[in-house]
């Protein structure tokens, strides 16, 4: 993965040493909630599944909604201020929560 950029920021997801995976935080989709995550990385706590298609990771981070989406592609990562989670998709999702 490339080194970070003004507007992508690269991140891992580790699962309790198990497997690391790559991530990218792009700023330009929602520059303060990616400001706010960056700054409190790194983030620990367990995986709690939302569907059979996203699972979450509460966070204390508290930010409004910026930019929303209802239509996601596996892969993706979104803030759902609802609880101050980090959602992770693995499946496409559409006409989902506002996130």
């Amino acid at each position: 993965m490339p080194t970070d950029s003004v507007s992508i920021i690269n991140v891992f997801l580790e699962i309790s040493g198990k497997a690391r995976i790559s991530c990218q935080l792009k700023r330009h989709l929602s520059p303060r909630t990616v400001g706010l995550i960056a700054r409190s990385l790194p983030i620990r706590d367990n995986v709690h599944r939302m569907s059979k298609s996203v699972v979450y990771i509460k966070t204390n981070i508290d930010s409004g909604m910026e930019r929303k989406k209802t239509d996601f592609k596996s892969g993706d990562i979104a803030y759902f201020p609802v609880g101050g989670s980090i959602c992770f998709f693995l499946d496409d999702v559409s006409d989902g929560q506002a996130m």
